[in-house]
C-alpha cells in the first residue's frame, strides 16, 4: 500500500498534535523602595508564558503590605502600560504603570505604581502617594512563583489536524478509485 504525502502529514500531525495547554501564572512581588524606605509586597495575577508573539497583561496587581501605610489595594494600567514577559515560568520583563490620582489606581485612588525593566539589571519598582512615578535602581523587585494553573487551549485546536487527515484520506480514496 503506498502512502502519500498528505497522509503522511496527517499522520505526524495527528501524532504530535496532542492537547496544547497555556500556564497562568501568579506571582507574589517584594522591594525596598530606595527613595521611601518602604517595604513593599504585593501578588500580581493572570500573567500567562511568553510565545515569542505575545506580550500579555496582568490581570489585576495587589499592594498587600507597604511599611509606609498607604496606595494599599487593587492596581489596573488603565490604559497606561502592562506589559509582562514571562519566560520559563519566571517574571523577565515588565512594563507597568497605574497612577492613582487620574482613577486608573482602582481601590488605591492615591497612589501610583511602577515596574519597569531596565536593559541590563532586572525590574525595578516604586510606589508614591503623591501622584507621580518615582522608580530607583536601588528598588530591585524580587518575584515568588505562587501558582502555575494549566489552561487547556479550546478543543477546536485539535480539528486542524483530523481536517488535514481526511482530506488525505479523501485524496488517497480517489486515487485509489481511479487507478481501478
Amino acid at each position: 500500500m503506498k502512502m502519500t504525502l498528505p497522509l503522511a502529514v496527517a499522520g505526524v500531525v495527528a501524532l504530535c498534535g496532542g492537547a496544547a495547554q497555556a500556564t497562568t501564572y501568579t506571582f507574589g512581588f517584594s522591594f525596598l523602595d530606595a527613595l521611601t524606605g518602604n517595604q513593599v509586597e504585593g501578588t500580581i495575577y493572570g500573567l500567562r508564558e511568553h510565545t515569542h508573539t505575545t506580550v500579555v497583561d496582568a490581570t489585576r496587581i495587589e499592594v498587600t503590605l507597604n511599611s509606609g501605610g498607604y496606595g494599599l489595594g487593587t492596581y489596573t494600567a488603565g490604559g497606561i502600560e502592562n506589559l509582562w514577559i514571562v519566560s520559563g515560568g519566571q517574571v523577565a520583563a515588565a512594563d507597568f504603570r497605574s497612577h492613582g490620582p487620574d482613577g486608573t489606581g482602582a481601590d488605591a485612588g492615591c497612589c501610583s505604581l511602577m515596574f519597569w525593566t531596565t536593559s541590563h539589571d532586572g525590574i525595578y519598582a516604586g510606589l508614591s502617594d503623591d501622584g507621580d512615578y518615582h522608580i530607583s535602581p536601588a528598588s530591585k523587585v524580587t518575584f515568588t512563583q505562587l501558582s502555575a494553573t494549566p489552561v487547556p487551549l479550546p478543543a477546536a485546536g485539535l480539528a486542524l489536524p483530523a481536517a488535514i487527515g481526511a482530506l488525505a484520506i479523501t485524496r488517497a480514496r480517489r486515487r485509489k478509485a481511479r487507478a481501478a
